[in-house]
């Protein structure tokens, strides 16, 4: 299905689960946070609102064979990468990058890649290559698998669980409680928790989604393996 109507089909459940619930509002506190890999179409509109966040299905894929040279998507663990550089055969490299974030590349041994744009991976190898090992290396660094990604939603949702994210998509907290079937009847959206795993340390972001509506309002992105919780609401 195209990226746009993944998105656009969404928003008849949405709607229909924010109802009474959308009533209070409360502080949050965003992390720094790139943009996303891919350009949003619904973020990238004028007005985003709360029924063009759901789509209709989840995706199916357990990660997905394909090729991406795109320089600004973000190495994941797990994602499998294929390094060449230029006439320099014998350092070609298929791998996986590990649970820590690293490979091993000839030459060079352990790099810290997790959390670098393909862009500034090619840049680190190729900086590493020149220190004593090739004069002007020509580095290409392809993205040969992707890796599953996947979110957990709990609380007053219609359709608790953990979901997939499109693959070399960001996903907002708004898109991502609409995979999970919108707020129910209970729900109370300006009261919203993501817990994340940050450094080793487990972190906890409070969240007002009602802030998040307007076409000029900052989002929220989710990272892989948060989880968050819509809080019910006391009236």
């Amino acid at each position: 299905m195209p990226k746009l109507s993944f998105w656009f089909a969404v928003g008849f459940q949405l709607v229909a689960g924010t109802g009474a619930a959308m009533g209070q509002t409360g502080n949050q506190n965003f992390p720094a946070q790139s943009q996303p890999a891919t350009p949003n179409p619904i973020l990238n509109s004028q007005s985003a609102p709360l029924n063009s966040y759901i789509p209709q299905q989840q995706s199916a894929n357990n990660g997905a064979v394909t090729q991406s040279a795109d320089p600004s998507y973000v190495l994941q663990p797990k994602d499998y990468i294929q390094i060449t550089v230029y006439q320099e055969d014998n350092l070609t490299t298929v791998t996986r990058i590990s649970a820590a974030g690293q490979i091993t590349f000839p030459l060079i041994g352990q790099i810290q890649l997790g959390g670098l744009t393909v862009a500034q991976a090619n840049q680190k190898i190729r900086s590493m290559l020149m220190d004593g090992y090739i004069r002007d290396p020509k580095v290409s660094l392809t993205v040969t698998y992707f890796a599953t990604r996947t979110f957990t939603v709990l609380g007053q949702v219609q359709k608790p669980g953990a979901y997939e994210m499109p693959q070399q998509e960001s996903v907002t907290l708004l898109q991502a409680i609409g995979l999970a079937g919108g707020f129910t009847n209970l729900a109370q959206p300006g009261n919203i928790t993501v817990k994340r795993l940050e450094k080793g340390k487990e972190v906890l972001y409070k969240l007002d989604a009602k802030k998040m509506q307007t076409s000029d309002a900052k989002q929220f992105y989710i990272a892989p393996d948060d989880t968050i919780t819509v809080a019910e609401s006391l009236f």
